[in-house]
Protein backbone atom coordinates (compact mmCIF):
# COMPACT_ATOMS: atom_id res chain seq x y z
CA UNK A 1 0.00 0.00 0.00
CA UNK A 2 2.88 2.67 -0.97
CA UNK A 3 1.37 5.39 -2.74
CA UNK A 4 3.38 6.58 -5.08
CA UNK A 5 4.42 10.09 -5.67
CA UNK A 6 3.23 10.50 -9.69
CA UNK A 7 -0.61 9.56 -9.42
CA UNK A 8 -2.22 9.15 -12.91
CA UNK A 9 -5.30 11.30 -12.59
CA UNK A 10 -6.56 10.42 -16.00
CA UNK A 11 -6.92 6.66 -14.21
CA UNK A 12 -10.40 4.97 -14.45
CA UNK A 13 -13.00 5.49 -11.59
CA UNK A 14 -12.37 2.25 -9.72
CA UNK A 15 -15.67 0.09 -8.27
CA UNK A 16 -16.75 1.32 -4.67
CA UNK A 17 -16.25 -2.13 -3.75
CA UNK A 18 -12.86 -2.46 -4.29
CA UNK A 19 -11.89 0.57 -2.84
CA UNK A 20 -13.72 -0.02 0.15
CA UNK A 21 -12.10 -3.77 0.22
CA UNK A 22 -8.58 -2.05 0.32
CA UNK A 23 -9.54 0.64 2.48
CA UNK A 24 -10.39 -1.61 4.70
CA UNK A 25 -6.73 -3.70 4.88
CA UNK A 26 -5.27 -2.73 8.20
CA UNK A 27 -3.07 0.05 7.47
CA UNK A 28 1.26 -0.36 7.07
CA UNK A 29 2.80 0.31 9.91
CA UNK A 30 4.66 3.07 8.37
CA UNK A 31 1.95 5.44 8.25
CA UNK A 32 0.94 5.48 11.45
CA UNK A 33 3.60 8.11 13.35
CA UNK A 34 3.52 8.92 17.15
CA UNK A 35 4.08 12.00 19.05
CA UNK A 36 4.08 12.24 22.97
CA UNK A 37 1.21 14.72 24.13
CA UNK A 38 1.93 15.45 28.19
CA UNK A 39 2.69 11.42 29.55
CA UNK A 40 0.70 10.10 26.91
CA UNK A 41 2.29 8.57 23.47
CA UNK A 42 -0.32 8.97 20.69
CA UNK A 43 -0.58 7.01 17.54
CA UNK A 44 -1.83 8.73 14.72
CA UNK A 45 -2.22 9.11 10.95
CA UNK A 46 -1.37 12.24 9.58
CA UNK A 47 -3.40 14.26 7.14
CA UNK A 48 -1.52 14.47 4.21
CA UNK A 49 -0.78 10.60 4.46
CA UNK A 50 -4.45 9.95 4.54
CA UNK A 51 -4.72 12.03 1.73
CA UNK A 52 -2.04 10.44 -0.50
CA UNK A 53 -3.86 6.64 0.48
CA UNK A 54 -7.42 7.68 -1.05
CA UNK A 55 -5.73 9.68 -4.13
CA UNK A 56 -4.28 6.21 -4.43
CA UNK A 57 -6.67 3.69 -4.05
CA UNK A 58 -9.11 6.13 -5.87
CA UNK A 59 -7.43 7.67 -8.34
CA UNK A 60 -8.12 10.94 -7.35
CA UNK A 61 -11.33 10.76 -7.60
CA UNK A 62 -12.80 11.45 -4.01
CA UNK A 63 -13.39 14.24 -1.70
CA UNK A 64 -14.52 15.12 1.80
CA UNK A 65 -15.30 16.73 4.75
CA UNK A 66 -15.11 16.29 8.62
CA UNK A 67 -18.21 15.97 10.08
CA UNK A 68 -17.79 15.50 13.60
CA UNK A 69 -14.97 16.31 16.09
CA UNK A 70 -15.26 13.84 19.33
CA UNK A 71 -13.19 14.38 22.65
CA UNK A 72 -12.83 12.69 25.86
CA UNK A 73 -10.07 12.68 28.75
CA UNK A 74 -7.78 10.70 26.95
CA UNK A 75 -8.95 10.89 23.16
CA UNK A 76 -9.84 12.84 20.15
CA UNK A 77 -12.03 11.78 17.53
CA UNK A 78 -12.27 13.05 13.90
CA UNK A 79 -14.97 11.70 11.67
CA UNK A 80 -13.96 12.67 8.14
CA UNK A 81 -16.96 11.90 5.66
CA UNK A 82 -15.26 11.14 2.18
CA UNK A 83 -17.48 11.04 -1.48
CA UNK A 84 -16.77 8.99 -4.52
CA UNK A 85 -16.64 11.59 -6.99
CA UNK A 86 -16.73 11.40 -11.00
CA UNK A 87 -14.28 13.71 -11.51
CA UNK A 88 -10.37 13.76 -10.15
CA UNK A 89 -8.88 15.78 -8.06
Amino acid sequence: MNAPKELDMSAEKRPIADILHDLAQPLPAHLVENRRQGSQNIKYVPWYKVNRLMDYHTGGHWEGRVTQIHTTSDRIVITYSGFHTDVPR
